[in-house]
């Protein structure tokens, strides 16, 4: 016989910790990786080059401002960033927002998803033999994709870049 899944498309659940589900991976992110890249003095380098080069941006001529060619080089070079640190570490794991402003609110699951955690351990190779790269320790964890629900006060979620919200399934508890 199999199991009934516990949250089902159009549940009511209610936040009763309220950690969003940001992004699942490595410690550091892209996004890491471009503000550090941009702040430093390689960004800087950057923008100069592109002034003395004197490439056209849609707006006229490169000034302070980013362009498509500076948010393209800046990539590039935040690519090369993480490489080199190696994003950060072995470890995939589940990152958090906490927005305490939505605790015990109550939403509607509008989907669902499946996340792996655990530790990345890299291709090997002895003689003949090659080990494939693998995920080792791995957890499972199930990610609501929730929605508002129309008989509920409208709620400003402004302060988090994300919707639908989502959020693990341990967070939340089924409404009846």
């Amino acid at each position: 016989m199999s199991r009934k899944p516990p949250f089902k498309i159009c549940d009511k659940v209610k936040i009763i910790a309220p950690e969003f589900f940001v992004r699942c991976g490595y410690p550091l992110s892209l996004q890491d990786a471009l503000e550090a890249v941009d702040k430093s003095e390689v960004g800087e380098k950057a923008r100069a080059l592109l002034k003395e080069v004197g490439l056209k941006s849609h707006w006229g001529v490169i000034n302070s401002q980013p362009t498509k060619w500076y948010d393209r080089m800046l990539k590039v070079l935040a690519v090369g960033w993480l490489e080199q640190r190696r994003y950060g570490g072995t470890e995939r794991t589940i990152h958090t927002k906490r927005l305490e402003e939505l605790e015990g609110k109550v939403f509607q699951v509008i989907g669902q998803k499946f996340y792996r955690t655990g530790t990345y351990v890299p291709a090997t190779q002895f003689a003949d033999e090659w080990e494939p790269p693998t995920l080792v320790n791995q957890v499972s964890h199930r990610i609501l994709l929730l929605g508002q629900l129309y008989s509920e006060p409208w709620t400003d979620i402004t302060s988090f870049s994300s919707w639908p919200l989502r959020i693990e399934a341990c967070h939340v508890e089924k409404v009846e």
